[in-house]
């Protein structure tokens, strides 16, 4: 993206720049990034950051953080760049930047889902010159319950089904509210990957997880273990075994049997997308 024809970078780090920005902690949004990278000031999250130094190794003196709901002025090649940074509702970290320089506004929103909060920043958000918007579900068939309500499909599925084995797809980063909520009814937690728990107690939410099956009440394994790997077998079948796929890719999904599949989604349905770019009402729109 073009941010005022200043040496910044966002959500891009495979070339030189005074100042780089990552949104959220997602391998697609972090090209040229990971361990030996060493260029810096890199602006994120606090969330991001502890990611960062925890899997990639970066040094923290190539990190700087700056809060959500928070503005800071930077320097850049002789200009003031302001930088106000606003939860995005996507993973754990995940932000929204509203960028001004010079009379104008360049709003970049990377992954995220119109909520209340956002909603409340339209003052902030509205007249930009430029807006970077998440388009992944910008299509009139997607149509996506609240994540509340997805949250409590799952809760319904998995008090239908105690005494069966309950299996997850989950993200390394994301999903958190499914499990949060999870262990706030159950008091057990999910048994991931050595991965996924280093990202998790990075994150701050590591009694979620669990690399011990003999302490997990819920098995999670990625979305692409399911879809590529899952086989049912005599000892884990429908019958005994439940498992639970939160996608917004589940829309007009085929049924698979001995699988429930919940409409949670972190990023905007096509309604949410088309209010949140008439209410920003910039001047140029560029989906990303």
């Amino acid at each position: 993206m073009n941010l005022f024809d200043l040496p910044v970078l966002v959500d891009r780090f495979s070339a030189d720049a005074e100042l780089f920005v990552l949104s959220h902690y997602h391998r697609d949004h972090m090209d040229g990034l990971g361990a030996g990278w060493r260029r810096g000031p890199l602006l994120c999250s606090p969330i991001t950051a502890s990611l960062l130094s925890a899997l990639d190794a970066l040094p923290p003196q190539t990190l700087r953080v700056i809060q959500p709901d928070e503005m800071q002025e930077i320097s850049v090649a002789g200009q003031t760049l302001c930088v106000t940074a606003l939860e995005a509702n996507h993973c754990p970290g995940a932000l929204m930047f509203v960028f001004e320089c010079r009379g104008r506004k360049i709003i970049y929103t990377g992954d995220f889902r119109l909520n209340h909060h956002l909603r409340q920043k339209r003052t902030l958000l509205a007249g930009a010159d430029v807006l970077y918007v998440d388009s992944t579900y910008a299509s009139p068939e997607y149509k996506f319950p609240t994540q509340e309500q997805s949250v409590e499909m799952v809760l319904q599925a998995v008090r239908a089904n105690v005494e069966k084995e309950i299996m997850l797809a989950i993200y390394t980063i994301g999903k958190s509210r499914i499990l949060q909520a999870l262990f706030d009814e159950f008091r057990r937690p999910v048994y991931v990957s050595k991965e996924k728990l280093a990202a998790y107690n990075a994150m701050g939410y590591g009694n979620l997880v669990t690399a011990s099956r003999k302490d997990a009440g819920f098995i999670g394994y990625s979305r692409e273990y399911f879809d590529r790997y899952f086989r049912w077998t005599r000892e884990r079948n429908p019958s005994n075994c439940l498992v639970i796929y939160p996608s917004g890719m589940c829309t007009g999904v085929r049924p698979r049997e001995g699988f429930f599949y919940v409409p949670y989604s972190e990023h905007c349905d096509w309604h949410e997308f088309s209010e949140f770019v008439e209410m920003v009402a910039a001047r140029e729109v560029v989906k990303t």
